[in-house]
């Protein structure tokens, strides 16, 4: 069975192939360097790095939301019994 049966066999059933695949391939990239990312999956050096880079800036971009976020009443009282 060719890639493209499967991947159309998945979208008759509701499936979305190429969601699953990028999340995990997200995943990945932002828990290994790039060369592991690269023998494990098969990607190009260029297609790696533009996914590492993808999944760190997530990253970052969360953090600094989260570090601009106000303190709730809530907040303060965890990080009083820290």
């Amino acid at each position: 069975m060719s890639q493209s049966q499967v991947s159309r066999e998945h979208a008759e059933h509701g499936v979305a192939i190429r969601a699953g695949r990028n999340g995990a391939v997200e995943a990945l990239a932002g828990d290994l360097p790039t060369a592991v990312l690269v023998d494990l999956t098969g990607l190009s050096l260029t297609s790696a790095t533009a996914w590492a880079r993808r999944s760190r800036s997530n990253w970052h971009a969360y953090l600094a939301e989260r570090v601009h976020q106000p303190t709730t009443e809530d907040d303060s009282r965890v990080s009083d019994r820290v």
